[in-house]
């Protein structure tokens, strides 16, 4: 057999192949956005909407999601005053660094003891995109653009 008939690929170059593909896809993952950040958020919120109306159905009394600057909280009304709900499923939540929150119907979602609901809706924004999360009147949560 003669060296000038060679086919096929060296293991060296195979290898150098794999590295240049390995880089250039690390460099990808490392440059598209950031697991989290709107589209998270707007999840973890509207799932954090449905375990409030939950609750409030669940122990037959108004429960209330206040959003804050930084993200929001969890409040019991009981013979009108309010109280912070407590335990893990209901600790304040934080908006990642960067997203704001804007809403027209208020900083309250007010679910009532049957889980009734005045529509709200509140939008996620940090800049570049943007993600909408929104209640009906019967309490159903709407998670849009995650």
């Amino acid at each position: 057999m003669s060296g000038t008939g060679r086919r096929g690929f060296s293991l060296v170059e195979v290898m150098v192949t794999v590295t240049i593909v390995g880089l250039a896809a690390g460099m990808v993952v490392l440059t598209s956005p950031q697991a989290g950040g709107v589209t998270h958020d707007a999840a973890r919120f509207g799932a954090a909407l449905t375990r409030a109306r939950d609750e409030a159905i669940l122990t037959s009394r108004t429960v209330e999601v206040r959003l804050t600057p930084t993200g929001y909280a969890f409040e019991s009304l009981q013979g009108g005053v309010r109280k912070p709900l407590t335990g893990r499923s209901f600790q304040a939540g934080r908006w990642a660094n960067g997203v704001h929150a804007a809403s027209q119907s208020g900083e309250r979602i007010v679910f009532d003891a049957i889980g009734l609901a005045d529509p709200a809706s509140v939008v996620l924004t940090d800049g570049r995109r943007s993600a909408g999360v929104s209640v009906d009147p019967s309490g159903k949560v709407v998670v849009d653009g995650a």
